[in-house]
């Protein structure tokens, strides 16, 4: 049988799991609104259906919106837009089981059957504890507005309500948690949990004459307890009558004796709460438990233990290589890196030569065939003449490839020629442009042939002028490493990794180019030089020379559990090779050996023993030179049994 479950709009995932756990259904279907809270969240979703698989159940989410039947299939939860007919029957069949229809006749006779039984079963395990008559202090929250409005609210029994969670007439009669609403009587409950009577006690007053004759008249009509839903009374014979008569003087008055009774065995406590008995007890256990703190927790052993030593003091030759990963113990050998910094720098300098020049202007130029796709051959000196009338001549003889066609479309070709100007002088130092062929004038060939330059020509001078010599170049260079090589080295320093060693010598840092726009001798006010500066250096781990030396000495002393403190190293002899990356050393060691000590196993050796043990122990380590305990407080004698709280303390 299917489990239907109504989503509320807001119901979180907590209650619908909650839901979900209480049904006893293998199949459930989970009914959602649009604008439930469940559907908008995808993680909800997911606990959902690990819950569900957890309990063995298959869930069925019945939504209308795309969105949300498509969130429950990627987490894995079957939608449908509607329940099932299957399911609807099922649900239908419930709903009629519990809201069928009860006549007023056969409600009558279930509520005389309900009283008959609470009468001959509970009379025998419950009293009245507290009947007041007519006139007897009431709830004074109480007033006669709201007891006629109660009688005004006189309803039918709805067709449409259960009876499975309505209290039956008998026990709202005599609720201990709601008192009648009618001033005439109210029934305490006297039975506690475990079935044994306890008397209310409460404050009543005398009754008066008239109270009294009314006692033995016709019984109250009665309130109703907060909450209930007042039953229908037929005319005629009050259902009341139907009760037995209460004589409530002699309810009164049995009640009187039993509360006198009750007091009579009150107990009295065996030890005052603040006397000096029950003082003196309370300071004696608070010292106790302050000692056995002090003595538990606050106890601690602290041992101090100077491990055995041995001097030392070793020479050893070792190559760092770039070219292994890993220690050779052999051949005494360790890793290394080689590093290399490349900084470059320019400046702009003044030439100080002068001489006589008549120099032409020199220059590159491309060449572009649009003609034709058969090569064209152009002789050595072939005139190129500017658009602003320099003449150019071709260094040697070049062919200039054919053109292309494409599509039935000419595509130029070209090649790159040196050209030098025809006469010299400053006038040819041009900047880019055009040129043309003037040995093609008044042919097809000279619109489709032409030159053109990317750079200015240079070079071009005649008189007397400045030139650069050699030892305005020298200056330059040497002024210019001057200021590139702190920097360089600056900056090289900031880049090398941590915790690797440079000795003095390993580290190289040299001009690797010079460069500058206007060579040595060739005419020029000024020159721009450029400088590039290459710092290299064989770094290694110190770790891996003392590593070498401790493994031959603990080999030596047929020891492993041994650690090398060094007090200095100095290296000597050092080979660099920086093509290879390698660097070969002299290193000379001094410190000591130092047997290394096992803390832990102590710790576990001494607990819960005395001093003398302790040392007794001690002795048969040979690792151990010296061994001082100190134990607090100071009345403690032996070594704590918990292990944290000893403290062992290795000064090397």
């Amino acid at each position: 049988m299917a489990k239907v479950i109504n989503l509320k709009s807001n119901e979180d995932i907590t209650s619908v799991i909650e839901r979900l756990w209480e049904t006893g259904e293998d199949e459930v279907y989970l009914v959602a609104a649009k604008d439930s809270a469940l559907l908008k969240n995808i993680i909800a979703m997911k606990l959902l259906k690990r819950e569900a698989d957890r309990l063995d159940k298959e869930i069925i989410l019945i939504a209308k919106d795309a969105v949300s039947r498509e969130m429950a299939k990627r987490v894995g939860i079957t939608s449908r837009v509607i329940l099932p007919k299957k399911a609807l029957e099922e649900d239908g069949e419930e709903e009629q089981e519990v809201f069928q229809e009860v006549a007023q006749g056969k409600f009558e006779s279930m509520i005389e059957d309900e009283v008959k039984i609470r009468r001959e079963g509970n009379l025998s395990s419950r009293q009245f504890s507290d009947i007041r008559p007519k006139g007897a202090t009431v709830n004074k929250h109480h007033s006669v507005e709201v007891e006629e409005e109660e009688e005004k609210n006189i309803l039918p029994v709805s067709e449409e309500e259960g009876e499975e969670n309505k209290p039956s007439f008998l026990e709202k009669l005599i609720s201990k948690d709601e008192p009648l609403a009618d001033d005439y009587f109210a029934v305490d409950k006297v039975e506690d949990e475990e079935g044994g009577e306890e008397p209310a006690e409460e404050e009543q007053e005398e009754l008066s004459e008239d109270d009294k004759d009314n006692d033995e008249e016709d019984f109250p009509i009665h309130g109703l307890a907060n909450g209930a839903r007042r039953i229908p009374v037929k005319e005629g014979k009050s259902f009341f009558d139907r009760l037995p008569s209460l004589n409530f003087r002699k309810i009164k008055e049995s009640l009187k004796v039993e509360e006198v009774e009750r007091r009579k065995y009150k107990k009295n406590p065996a030890v005052p709460f603040f006397s000096g008995k029950f003082l003196a007890l309370f300071g004696g256990a608070t010292i106790l438990v302050a000692l056995l703190a002090l003595y538990f927790i606050l106890s601690k052993a602290e041992v101090t233990i100077i491990p055995k030593t041995e001097a030392v003091d070793q020479s050893l030759s070792v190559t760092a290589d770039k070219g292994i990963s890993k220690i050779d113990f052999v051949q005494n050998k360790i890793p290394a890196q080689l590093i290399k910094l490349d900084k470059r720098r320019s400046q702009e300098f003044l030439a100080t030569g002068q001489r006589q020049v008549n120099d032409k202007a020199k220059g590159r130029i491309v060449v572009y065939n649009e003609y034709s796709s058969s090569p064209q051959t152009l002789v050595e000196k072939t005139r190129f003449v500017a658009e602003s009338g320099q003449t150019f001549r071709l260094v040697k003889t070049t062919t200039v490839p054919g053109a292309k066609i494409s599509e039935g479309k000419i595509v130029a070709s070209s090649i790159d020629v040196d050209v030098v100007a025809d006469q010299p002088g400053s006038e040819y130092n041009i900047g880019p442009g055009r040129f043309t062929i003037p040995g093609f004038q008044g042919t097809p060939k000279y619109n489709a042939f032409y030159g053109q330059s990317k750079a200015a020509m240079s070079g071009g001078a005649s008189g007397l002028m400045k030139v650069v010599t050699q030892e305005d170049y020298d200056k330059a260079k040497k002024d210019l490493w001057q200021s590139l090589k702190p920097a360089l080295d600056s900056e090289f320093k900031n880049q090398l990794p941590l915790g690797l060693k440079i000795i003095d010598g390993a580290q190289k840092e040299e001009i690797s180019s010079a460069e500058t726009d206007v060579v040595v001798g060739s005419p020029g006010d000024k020159f721009t030089m450029t400088l590039k500066g290459t710092a290299t250096v064989v770094l290694f781990n110190e770790k891996d020379i003392l590593e070498i030396i401790r493994k031959k000495l603990a080999d030596k002393l047929n020891n492993n559990d041994l650690s090398l403190v060094t007090d200095k190293i100095d290296y000597q002899s050092a080979f660099i090779d920086y093509v290879r990356g390698q660097l070969s050393i002299k290193a000379i060691v001094s410190g000591k050996l130092v047997w290394n000590i096992n803390v832990d196993g102590l710790k576990r050796e001494i607990s819960g023993q005395s001093e003398t043990a302790i040392r007794d122990i001690f002795a048969k380590h040979p690792e151990v030179s010296e061994v001082k305990i100190a134990f607090w407080p100071f009345w403690v004698k032996s070594v704590p049994s918990n292990l944290d709280k000893i403290i062992i303390k290795v000064n090397r």
